[in-house]
């Protein structure tokens, strides 16, 4: 490799630059590493708060009359849920390995297809 060839000249000015460079090499795969893999859970967990949402609710509108003092329109409270799935991938591999069947009955792919989907209605539903 050219460094190494570099290293192996005597030439000692290119020698020092070549060590910096090896040195500066290390300590951004040391601090990559760090990030990657000792840190993971730090940025995983700072990730999940950054996902939660504020949801602004309008303001209550008063009633809408006629001229005699009947309501036309009136304020009808309603509501989303919003589901991420993406959030509930653990607990669906939880109940799904607490629901499916031993590994000795075989089951075809639209059998195994269906207690999957059933799996996930059950979590998504207690989530609800």
């Amino acid at each position: 490799m050219i460094v190494f060839d570099q290293l192996k000249k005597d030439d000692p000015h290119l020698r020092a630059v070549t060590w910096g460079v090896l040195i500066s090499m290390a300590i951004l795969l040391a601090g990559l590493w760090w990030v990657q893999i000792i840190s993971y859970r730090h940025f995983s967990e700072n990730q999940k708060a950054q996902s939660f949402r504020t949801v602004r609710i309008p303001a209550i509108r008063g009633k809408i009359l006629d001229r005699h003092g009947v309501a036309l329109a009136e304020n009808q409270p309603s509501y989303n849920v919003i589901l991420y799935l993406d959030e509930l991938r653990e607990e669906f591999k939880k109940e799904w390995s607490r629901t499916r069947p031993p590994k000795v009955a075989r089951m075809t792919p639209s059998q195994r297809r269906a207690l999957e989907e059933q799996a996930r209605n059950r979590v998504a539903s207690n989530t609800v």
